[in-house]
């Protein structure tokens, strides 16, 4: 069986939808040849690599949506042999199914995202303009859904629901597969010592601390957290900020707030307070590091309005370190062990959810299991059942 990737971002990129479509390429190059179509975000990679059975194609260009269209030119070269093709809901699926379609090759829709998020909040001068734009994405969105796919498979029931009440496609395309998670190495990157070293280093000891990991656009929530922080009644809190992307439209954003008692090193904001809080900010850590962190505090805060599934709340639970998180999209599947969740948008009600964390006062939800071997069998069923039909 030859099955071929269509996804944004590949190796040495990694973020969580790329984390796991290399577990599912890394289990089935194996015993299948596997293909990589992706964008060449580095031009210094080259743009044909072979490494044990996959062959990764990455194509030249200024930009993701260039990208999309560029790859079209060499679609005949990629295309030879291929049995299945399995794309993801972001740039790369707009335009590849109906080459598909065209070569009679069966394909699959990884649906991770959806555009609802962006169209929504929307800001424009003209009430009528913001009302056609959101139109545009919905329509959009509709057409992409309905392009010709002949598998669905949702990473939760959320999306599973969505697609199916929402954008009325056929049950018996949709396949629910929960995303996976190798709790086995996940724990074995803890290292005591390392996170004796963050407790030394941060004082922790002293303090009630909550970490915020990611990337600072409005979807992932970091402005909102740190809006509930100057009127927060704890007098001794640390918060880490783990911040994986654009810092320097972060440090902007201080800036333009006009914080108070912020300290640079080497010309990098490190830290600064928000009310009684204080806070330490640390760039971009690598992924099996990240659980060191995760181990040192008291709390994690996940305050994304819009996660379909997401990795890292699975994998902070894993640890078994608490979380705040917010109640929206398929949060709520994923998450288990001591919770407190909030109401997005409700600087109050996260207050609350901090306040009742530093009280240990926590929601407790049981054990979830998803299975790395679950999600690689139903793959696996999924593709064949194609090939057959």
């Amino acid at each position: 069986m030859h099955i071929l990737y269509i996804l944004d971002f590949y190796k040495p990129n990694l973020g969580g939808v790329e984390v796991l479509l290399d577990a599912i390429i890394n289990h089935f190059w194996e015993n299948n040849q596997v293909s990589v179509l992706t964008w060449n975000f580095n031009w210094k990679l080259p743009e044909v690599e072979k490494k044990w059975n996959i062959t990764i194609y990455r194509v030249r260009a200024k930009n993701l949506f260039d990208y999309v269209f560029q790859w079209i030119k060499k679609w005949k070269e990629i295309i030879n042999n291929v049995d299945i093709i399995h794309a993801n809901t972001f740039f790369s699926w707009i335009i590849w199914s109906k080459l598909s379609k065209k070569y009679k090759i069966k394909s699959v829709l990884h649906i991770h995202w959806f555009f609802g998020n962006y169209r929504n909040k929307l800001v424009e001068w003209n009430y009528f303009i913001k009302k056609l734009k959101v139109l545009k994405f919905k329509l959009l969105e509709y057409l992409d859904i309905h392009w010709n796919f002949d598998k669905y498979i949702c990473i939760s029931r959320f999306v599973q629901d969505v697609v199916k009440v929402y954008y009325w496609v056929s049950r018996d395309k949709i396949e629910l597969v929960y995303n996976w998670m190798d709790y086995k190495k996940w724990q074995k990157w803890i290292n005591k010592n390392k996170v004796k070293e963050i407790w030394k280093k941060y004082e922790l000891n002293k303090y009630f601390s909550l970490l915020f990991f990611g990337r600072i656009e409005k979807m992932k929530g970091l402005d909102f957290f740190l809006e509930s922080l100057p009127t927060l009644d704890i007098n001794n809190l640390k918060v880490i900020l783990i911040i994986h992307w654009n810092f320097q439209k972060f440090e902007e954003k201080i800036q333009q707030l006009n914080w108070k008692n912020i300290k640079h090193t080497n010309w990098i904001i490190s830290s600064f307070t928000l009310g009684k809080a204080q806070i330490e900010i640390i760039l971009w850590v690598k992924h099996e590091t990240l659980a060191n962190y995760i181990s040192a505090v008291n709390a994690v805060v996940f305050p994304s309005s819009m996660e379909p599934f997401g990795l890292v709340w699975l994998e902070t639970c894993v640890l078994w370190t608490p979380i705040i998180a917010s109640n929206s999209w398929g949060i709520m599947e994923v998450v288990f062990w001591k919770v407190n969740f909030f109401e997005y948008w409700d600087i109050k009600n996260l207050q609350k959810s901090i306040l009742k964390s530093y009280n240990w006062n926590f929601q407790n939800i049981p054990e979830k299991n998803f299975s790395l071997d679950k999600m690689f069998n139903q793959l696996e069923k999924n593709y064949k059942e194609l090939i057959k039909n």
